[in-house]
């Protein structure tokens, strides 16, 4: 399971921005997205993530705990950026635009599959 994507340019790995408050969790998952070859970049929180994303880096995926209202800025100020908001049980609590749903606890593998996908679909402008 070594499929590295890469972005514009030579050996330029595809960046996500992890955001969960739990360190434990945190690494448990960054671990596996880095063995796949992917660039993570790890946030405690939404406004955590905002910065990184403000901070001008090339960030492709913005997965994990995000509320309500830093999904809808992220989709505003980085409409290039997609989302992956983790979930307990199949369907969130609160709308969170068009981000993707991903059920917590996360399977590693599943999730992997996921974030392949997205980076291979084109983000629709609205």
């Amino acid at each position: 399971m070594n499929n590295v994507i890469y972005l514009a340019g030579r050996d330029q790995r595809a960046c996500i921005v992890l955001v969960e408050r739990d360190p434990l969790v945190r690494m448990a998952l960054a671990a596996p997205l880095r063995q796949a070859g992917l660039s993570v970049l790890e946030a405690v929180d939404s406004s955590e993530a905002l910065a990184l994303l403000r901070s001008g880096r090339t960030i492709a995926v913005v997965l994990g705990e995000l509320n309500p209202d830093a999904a809808a800025a992220i989709g505003r100020e980085f409409t290039e950026v997609k989302l992956l908001v983790g979930c307990a049980g199949d369907t969130p609590s609160i709308p969170h635009g068009d981000a993707e749903m991903v059920a917590r606890p996360y399977d590693p593998p599943k999730l992997l599959q996921t974030i392949n996908a997205l980076l291979f679909q084109p983000k629709i402008q609205k």
